[in-house]
């Protein structure tokens, strides 16, 4: 809690500090040697510079945020959907650790050194199974369940402190809208889920030449752990690309919200991260 008052400080956020009946934080955030506050830019902006510097559950909070339009003012959209959770990637050793099981069981003799992606979750590799077949590997990032249970702890925390003391956002519900957001961000936790929905998908589609959905390999996944069949393809949004391949974009843009209103209409789950 300490390390978030010294951001919010940082950035000129010392007036929410004492909003929040936060004194004791904000003097300590005060006493530490070299602390100026950047009030540079727009209160937005500084508002998603916090959420950068705190990590992985406040650059998601962000990013959910950035989606309630409903609650939120356009300013503040705007500059949380510039958030990103591209992170710099764990250790190849680390990663090769959480590994280890299925690398000792030879069914995995051979990963990437460099990531394909490297995310505030996980991170991608791309390796081989013993029997030649390429594939993706997706690991959890080591330590990670321990750190966003306690931020969200903290996010609970500053939520209920909103509603007492800043009666503008207590209609917004603040401590409703962390809670749901924290069982969506608890379950993205546990790829097992992921994995569960990749199998869904494949069976919703096994008929569909035109989708395709990469193959689980579900014997070596687990709850930090998926691997998945390795398939090539373009970004749907790489227009120049698409184009110099032979695609219709048109075509494709029907196709695609095709596919959307059926998941909706049809089978009634649906993709929520198609990119």
């Amino acid at each position: 809690l300490k390390e978030v008052g010294t951001v919010l400080v940082k950035f000129g956020f010392e007036d929410l500090l004492v909003r929040l009946r936060l004194t004791t934080l904000l003097n300590d955030a005060r006493n530490l040697v070299g602390i100026k506050a950047n009030e540079q830019g727009t209160r937005p902006g500084r508002v998603r510079m916090v959420m950068d510097e705190l990590g992985v559950v406040f650059i998601k909070w962000g990013q959910y945020l950035s989606s309630r339009d409903d609650l939120i003012p356009e300013a503040y959209i705007k500059e949380f959907t510039r958030l990103q959770d591209a992170v710099p990637p764990v250790a190849l050793e680390n990663i090769e650790k959480a590994l280890q099981g299925i690398m000792d069981s030879g069914d995995l003799i051979e990963i990437a050194p460099e990531p394909l992606a490297a995310a505030s979750i996980g991170q991608v590799h791309e390796a081989r199974l013993c029997d030649g077949q390429e594939v993706v590997v997706k690991v959890r990032r080591p330590g990670l369940r321990k750190k966003v249970a306690t931020d969200l702890e903290i996010l609970a925390y500053l939520a209920d402190l909103m509603e007492k003391h800043i009666p503008t956002l207590s209609s917004a519900r603040p401590k409703d809208m962390v809670a749901e957001f924290s069982r969506g961000l608890i379950s993205e936790l546990d790829f097992t889920l992921e994995a569960v929905n990749l199998e869904r998908f494949g069976r919703f589609y096994a008929a569909n030449p035109k989708v395709k959905v990469p193959k689980i390999y579900r014997s070596l996944c687990s709850e930090r752990v998926i691997v998945m069949e390795k398939v090539d393809g373009l970004k749907f949004d790489d227009h120049p690309a698409l184009v110099a391949a032979g695609y219709d974009l048109k075509e494709l843009a029907r196709f695609g919200a095709e596919v959307v209103f059926e998941q909706i209409m049809v089978f009634g789950y649906f993709h929520g991260d198609p990119h």
